[in-house]
């Protein structure tokens, strides 16, 4: 499993942060990003279920083009293979995480978390891990609970994930 994570990396996108204890600051980040693009005027990227047009979609968001996820690539591998850059850059081995907290609106699954999906990935088997489910501020409310947690002493190491796949 890890091995085909391993492979994927290059390919999805979403961002990392690690806090940690010093004066709750963030750490470093990761971002990766999936490899395929779609560019084409007049489409939602293959979901039906979006009622919007290209035109609308750039004027309101300057979104220019999408980046495609593998359909067999959930949120819980594009979140553990930014997670993996982050915990390279700030120096931190899976062991120090006290808690991972992944904010999503589109979960791999309901159950188990797409947090603990990850957790697995990474190797982070002393951490606590949940998702946070509130869509565009999902991130806000996860650095929140985070700064909590090292603010209370409950953790020295938190690491913050935002993934989507749609």
């Amino acid at each position: 499993m890890k091995e085909n994570l391993k492979e994927k990396e290059n390919k999805m996108s979403l961002n990392v942060l690690v806090l940690e204890s010093v004066g709750s600051c963030v750490d470093t980040d990761g971002v990766v990003y999936p490899m395929n693009t779609d560019d084409t005027p007049d489409t939602n990227c293959g979901v039906d279920w979006i009622d919007t047009s290209d035109e609308w979609i750039r004027t309101r968001t300057g979104i220019q083009e999408r980046r495609i996820a593998p359909d067999d690539m959930g949120a819980s591998y594009m979140g553990a293979a930014a997670a993996r850059k982050a915990m390279e850059q700030a120096g931190v081995e899976p062991g120090e995480v006290d808690v991972i907290i992944l904010a999503t609106a589109t979960p791999d699954r309901w159950l188990p978390s797409t947090a603990c999906d990850t957790q697995a990935l990474l190797g982070c088997s002393n951490a606590v891990a949940f998702d946070v489910i509130a869509a565009c501020t999902g991130f806000i409310y996860a650095m929140t609970v985070a700064e909590c947690y090292v603010a209370a002493g409950r953790a020295e190491v938190a690491l913050v994930i935002a993934t989507e796949k749609m």
